[in-house]
């Protein structure tokens, strides 16, 4: 791997990041629809569970209150995630999975990348996540958790 910087793991991170914005972009996996707050997973499952709502209400309400993966993260503004979270972007829902399989493959060796070179730190932005590898990658007692080797501790 040669050495570890933090400069060496921003330009991988960068890298990964703008590639699973291509890949977002073209496959549009989650279909977020920002006029109802919703997502694939909100709808998807709204949908698939509908003979339980007495009245379109109820079904609007659910759909409302299940719409994103990332409801309830720190992170979540407005307009979407505040901040550079490697792993959140990286990942799809079981709904989106089944709506787009090539996304979610092309998602998945992006994935690879990211914990080979322990980027993938949940729900943490840019910095944490560096942080985290830095001290993975460049700490000698913990480099079991890369090989898959039991912590002899």
């Amino acid at each position: 791997m040669g050495e570890i910087t933090r400069q060496k793991l921003s330009r991988i991170f960068d890298m990964i990041w703008k590639e699973a914005d291509k890949i977002l972009a073209e496959w549009n996996p989650c279909q977020i629809n920002k006029e109802m707050g919703t997502c694939m997973a909100g709808c998807y499952y709204a949908c698939r569970n509908n003979a339980g709502f007495k009245n379109l209400i109820e079904f609007d309400k659910y759909v409302r209150d299940n719409s994103f993966c990332c409801d309830g993260c720190p992170h979540l503004g407005p307009e979407g995630c505040t901040v550079q979270a490697l792993s959140c972007r990286l990942w799809l829902c079981d709904a989106a999975r089944k709506y787009n399989p090539t996304a979610f493959e092309k998602l998945t060796i992006l994935r690879r990348h990211m914990n080979k070179w322990c980027l993938g730190s949940f729900r943490a932005p840019k910095k944490a996540a560096i942080n985290y590898a830095m001290n993975v990658l460049n700490n000698k007692s913990n480099n079991w958790v890369l090989t898959g080797i039991k912590n002899p501790e």
